[in-house]
């Protein structure tokens, strides 16, 4: 088996080219509005804005989880371990809104690296990239926390609920911490990203 080494610039390319995959038709949805009913007891609709950042962050966290989890499955480091367990809310939070909004979970199995074809290979990269050094698996933690904030970023300015805008709020502030985990442990081990 071949292994493959993708600089952090090359996942964080990657990673936006499934940004930009998942959100389809955002600009004619923001153009169009057009609404999508909900089963709660309220008459409510996203905008299919809305629902496609919901059903992107949804991946994203789950993307995180697992790509952790395999990473400290290699390493066994705590800033993986201590991790993980806060990836798993974050994607239990946005999964909450999902069935509350009455959206189709694009991630309704929670195994470790099943996901949609386009997050599958995503994750495949950012695992193969994590694998070469516990550097490199710190780096992969960076790419995918700051991927993650702007995502988030982009999420928040695209809707009012604020249901939602509280759990995005709350996911940013995380990746924010997360973040600067990655980037302590990478100064403390004197280690720069390529």
């Amino acid at each position: 088996m071949r292994s493959t080494v993708v600089s952090t610039g090359s996942i964080f390319a990657l990673s936006l080219v499934v940004f930009v995959l998942a959100l389809g038709g955002y600009g004619q949805a923001a153009k169009g509005q057009k609404a999508h009913a909900v089963s709660t007891t309220a008459t409510v609709t996203l905008t299919d804005t809305e629902v496609t950042y919901l059903t992107h962050m949804r991946e994203e966290e789950k993307l995180a989880r697992d790509v952790y989890t395999t990473l400290n499955e290699q390493w066994g480091v705590t800033v993986f371990s201590k991790i993980i367990p806060s990836e798993q809310r974050h994607f239990d939070a946005v999964g909450t809104l999902i069935d509350r909004y009455g959206v189709t979970d694009p991630a309704p199995d929670a195994t470790v690296g099943v996901f949609t074809e386009e997050f599958g290979e995503v994750y495949e990269s950012l695992v193969n990239a994590g694998l070469g050094s516990l550097g490199d698996a710190m780096c992969v933690g960076v790419t995918i926390e700051e991927v993650d904030i702007t995502d988030l970023t982009a999420a928040m300015a695209n809707t009012t609920r604020p249901d939602i805008l509280t759990v995005y709020n709350n996911l940013l502030a995380a990746s924010l911490n997360h973040l600067a985990a990655f980037q302590s442990h990478l100064e403390a081990m004197g280690y720069t990203c390529k």
